[in-house]
């Protein structure tokens, strides 16, 4: 069912960017990764919100846990290593209770310390990793984890989950609520104003896997909508492993404005494919602009210990 409002401010001030079937992600899904989507039939509005600027999918098709049991397999979906998890933890609390929403088979534990550390994770996959290395993991929503133990958590984190849920706004509700008073909310997401904004056929920035895209604008309104305290927004710059895919969607995006190509989610016309591959064999020889930041952008925020009423 399509909805009429911004799933995190709910401003009525939305605007449509594109429409696109539901068929065709499939069958890019299935082409690269063997996977059903489940979403042939269904025609998705991706809008963006004026009040905001958070730009999400309509309806919000979300993957089933199956989906993700199958990306874990592939070698580069759970890293155990990313640049966010150093960021992350220079911002959160050094002592106290952690608690990571989507927390894949829990590698950002030995960066804080498992003895402190509670994940929340759907995937079973993941679950069974993480048992097997004692770390404390439970299958459970934000939500009613945070309805269950409220204001338990000196800090809460997650990292590429936001663009995951069908409901934003319930999500960071239920970090907030899982926070003590002054403690630390950090949240990453890929960031649309760098490279994944800019990344032609990215189809995992789509639905059913992210149906919703965010950048600074969106993050500072999360302080807004929450009453929250700001802390900080922080860019990760191009990592090393993703050198080459900057690089082509660079070359991509060049080619596709000199033959006058709109933007666009999934291009698989024959002039797209074929300046795709152009891109691909261009991009060994290409610098990454100076302006284009990595895949991540990161928002920390403070619980206020005296939160206004509304």
């Amino acid at each position: 069912m399509m909805t009429t409002s911004c799933p995190l401010c709910f401003s009525n001030e939305i605007f449509l960017i594109e429409k696109i079937s539901g068929e065709k992600i499939d069958r890019a899904w299935s082409k690269s990764f063997g996977i059903s989507t489940g979403i042939g039939k269904l025609i998705i509005q991706y809008n963006s919100c004026f009040r905001c600027g958070l730009r999400f999918f309509d309806p919000p098709c979300s993957g089933a846990s199956e989906i993700y049991d199958i990306l874990q397999k592939f070698h580069w979906y759970y890293s155990t290593s990313k640049p966010e998890y150093d960021m992350a933890k220079r911002l959160l609390p050094i002592e106290g209770r952690i608690l990571e929403v989507g927390s894949g088979k829990g590698a950002f534990a030995s960066c804080v310390g498992a003895e402190r550390y509670t994940g929340l994770e759907f995937s079973d996959g993941a679950l069974r990793r993480a048992a097997e290395g004692g770390i404390r993991l439970l299958k459970e929503t934000v939500e009613s984890h945070a309805a269950s133990q409220p204001e338990d958590y000196d800090g809460v984190v997650s990292f590429q989950v936001l663009e995951h849920v069908a409901d934003p706004r319930g999500f960071v509700q239920g970090c907030v609520e899982a926070l003590k008073p002054g403690g630390t909310l950090v949240l990453a997401v890929p960031d649309q104003d760098g490279l994944c904004g800019i990344a032609q056929n990215n189809i995992l920035d789509m639905p059913p896997h992210h149906v919703s895209h965010w950048s600074e604008q969106p993050l500072r309104m999360i302080a807004e909508v929450f009453d929250l305290e700001l802390l900080a927004i922080e860019r990760e710059a191009v990592s090393t492993i993703h050198q080459a895919w900057a690089a082509r969607a660079v070359e991509e995006r060049k080619l596709r404005r000199l033959f006058g190509l709109g933007d666009t989610l999934l291009d698989t016309s024959i002039i797209g494919r074929v300046l795709a591959k152009v891109a691909g064999l261009r991009a060994g020889n290409s610098a990454i602009p100076e302006d284009v930041s990595g895949h991540t952008i990161m928002a920390s925020y403070r619980k206020l210990k005296c939160r206004q009423t509304t």
